[in-house]
């Protein structure tokens, strides 16, 4: 009788370690990127995926950006690394980022010359549009 209790002891002891989990808080680099809307909202609880250059099938990870639109991740290893965001309504951005073997990376840039550069363009599209209807007003 003694027998068998200890035995059931020891055997749900031996099954509930199958179901521990282990936790380890560490200090280590990461790399954070902060995404937002063009008004200066947070890109808030939308879905990413991160991808490696030497795997751009598989996703190194996936899930949801943060309170204030992050994307945190710590890279296994120097290269390019692919940023890719988006939400349900379309809105998106793919960032690249290089890191080297130190840790370091670069391409945290906020592309705010991104949005002059296109700002720019538009307007010299809608000029050359009008330009041109004026030519063809003025012909006739």
């Amino acid at each position: 009788m003694v027998g068998r209790v200890v035995i059931t002891f020891l055997a749900a002891v031996l099954f509930t370690w199958g179901h521990e989990l282990i936790t380890d808080v560490k200090r280590e680099r990461a790399v954070i990127v902060e995404i937002k809307y063009a008004d200066g909202m947070p890109f808030s609880y939308e879905k990413y995926e991160v991808y490696y250059s030497g795997k751009p099938d598989i996703p190194f990870v996936t899930g949801r950006t943060d309170r204030y639109g992050r994307v945190i991740f710590i890279p296994d290893k120097a290269g390019q690394w692919v940023v890719k965001a988006f939400s349900e309504d379309g809105h998106g951005v793919v960032k690249k980022i290089k890191v080297d073997d130190g840790g370091a990376y670069s391409g945290g840039e906020k592309g705010g010359f991104d949005r002059i550069f296109k700002l720019a363009v538009g307007i010299a599209v809608i000029m050359g549009f009008f330009g041109i209807i004026g030519i063809i007003w003025r012909k006739r």
